[in-house]
């Protein structure tokens, strides 16, 4: 091992180049760890429902009836729990190439304009869940359990984003913060005061909202995000549609019972990468086909089978009769 190799291993997290903007430590780390704490609990909850409902219906034969419901609940928990802990850190995915072309003195504004979005969208989504939550207070599943285990998760979930995108927005009162947070509420103010003041000027939603998530996308805000932002313009620039069916939509993208496939199967790695089994089945391809050499292009393996099947094809038969077909066709070339 060099000693590159050894010095990036050392360094600290808050120095790994992140999928965002860049990677920062956590500004509140009880709360940070926290969070972390709970989405693990959630996850091993999950994990413990999901098998005992699989044990109770393919051994017992006696289907635990709520068991789905609540693993969808946690899911929906794990999702947004999950997503404020990866803020925390600074740890959601984004496209952050077009923004490297620009400028090294824009790139600040430009961050902070990112976290000032996704404060933007947190607030919108605490706001609309939070009238979810009132709308559904007395609705039952059809199971009996209360509506509130789906809603409850988003509203705190959207709190906590909230609470790390301000953080992160605010975490240094320079310059490119207030601009770019200047910028941001301008800009909405000014898109809302045309839409409802001025109709005859008026955007349409929907271009709106590819704008708004094609502009997000290439400044560096997170995929999520972006896509968040979007569709809360054309929410509140649709007055046909109320306002309560974002966070709703929002909720129902991840309330489905297959994408428990998803967290189980990085719950497997992490798993099998702890107790060496990942390392031992390498070991084991290793020990079998090691000794076999490979091709560096794909298309070597084809082309050596297409070179063995010619050879192994049987040589063609010599004609038989060369005279008669000689003699024909001399006697074609003769006139009659």
């Amino acid at each position: 091992m060099t000693t590159a190799t050894v010095a990036a291993l050392a360094t600290p997290e808050a120095s790994v180049p992140s999928l965002h903007h860049v990677s920062r430590a956590p500004l509140f780390p009880r709360l940070q760890h926290a969070v972390e704490a709970v989405a693990a609990a959630v996850l091993a909850v999950d994990v413990l429902v999901v098998f005992t409902s699989v044990v109770f219906r393919y051994f017992l034969h006696d289907p635990l009836e709520w068991s789905e419901e609540v693993a969808r609940a946690l899911m929906v928990t794990l999702v947004f729990i999950g997503a404020a802990a990866a803020l925390g850190r600074s740890r959601h995915v984004g496209m952050d190439y077009i923004r490297g072309i620009l400028p090294a003195a824009s790139q600040p504004y430009f961050i902070r304009g990112c976290d000032w979005i996704i404060a933007v969208v947190a607030c919108g989504l605490s706001w609309t869940s939070l009238l979810l939550l009132t709308e559904s207070t007395h609705q039952t599943t059809p199971t009996g359990l209360p509506q509130a285990i789906f809603v409850t998760p988003v509203l705190v979930g959207s709190v906590l984003l909230a609470v790390f995108g301000f953080a992160n927005a605010l975490s240094r009162l320079d310059r490119p913060a207030l601009v770019s947070g200047v910028i941001v509420a301008v800009g909405l103010a000014a898109l809302l005061a045309i839409n409802t003041w001025m109709p005859a000027l008026a955007f349409a939603p929907i271009n709106v909202m590819l704008v708004a998530f094609v502009v997000c996308l290439a400044g560096g805000v997170p995929i999520a995000f972006a896509l968040c932002f979007g569709a809360l313009l054309f929410f509140l620039l649709e007055p046909r549609l109320p306002i309560v069916i974002y966070a709703q939509q929002i909720a129902s993208g991840v309330d489905h019972f297959v994408l428990l496939a998803v967290p189980f199967f990085v719950l497997a790695g992490l798993i099998m990468e702890v107790n060496g089994m990942s390392s031992r089945l390498i070991e084991l391809l290793l020990r079998w086909f090691g000794r076999l050499r490979g091709g560096n292009r794909p298309h070597d393996g084809c082309l050596r089978n297409r070179r063995q099947s010619r050879s192994a094809r049987p040589p063609p038969r010599p004609d038989r009769f060369p005279e008669r077909r000689s003699g024909d066709s001399q006697s074609l070339a003769q006139p009659v």
